[in-house]
C-alpha cells in the first residue's frame, strides 16, 4: 500500500487479497499542504489526512449582534 503524489492528484496503490491492483485518482486542492499529509491504517481502513496550508486558513470572523 502507498501513496503518490504526482502532478497535484493523490493516487493511491493498494492489493486486495482477492482482487487486482486497484488505482483511483483524487485532484487535491492547491490549498492543501502536501508536506503534512498523514496516512494511518487501522484493521483496514485507510484514514487520509490532508490539512490545509497556513495561507489557506482564514481567521474566525465575530459578527456583532445589534440591538434595537
Amino acid at each position: 500500500m502507498g501513496i503518490n503524489l504526482p502532478s497535484g492528484n493523490l493516487v493511491p496503490k493498494g492489493k486486495r487479497r482477492e482482487s487486482n491492483e486497484e488505482k483511483k485518482d483524487y485532484s487535491l486542492s492547491k490549498r492543501i499542504d502536501v508536506g503534512r499529509i498523514d496516512l494511518s491504517l487501522d484493521r483496514s481502513v485507510l484514514t487520509i489526512s490532508m490539512p490545509k496550508k497556513p495561507a489557506a486558513i482564514k481567521p474566525e470572523k465575530v459578527v456583532p449582534i445589534k440591538a434595537n
